[in-house]
């Protein structure tokens, strides 16, 4: 449906705009199923900062969503 289209575009608009190039790596390495420790090696930071840096990265995509009249 163009809705669907409409939110993806949201949703991509998101990430290029907010997120840095390692914040997009960490996100769509999460997606793809890799672990933290795979990205956190990758990226150079610890485990722990990979996974609160994934967690912050998905509240600045809702926030996002939010303020562009997504729902």
């Amino acid at each position: 449906a163009a809705s669907d289209v409409y939110k993806r575009q949201i949703i991509n608009d998101a990430i290029e705009k907010i997120l840095s190039d390692r914040d997009r790596k960490i996100l769509y390495g999460v997606v793809e199923g890799r672990s933290y420790s795979s990205l956190a090696k990758e990226v150079g930071l610890s485990d722990k900062t990979v996974k609160r840096q994934y967690e912050r990265i998905i509240e600045r995509i809702k926030k996002f969503i939010i303020s562009s009249e997504f729902c």
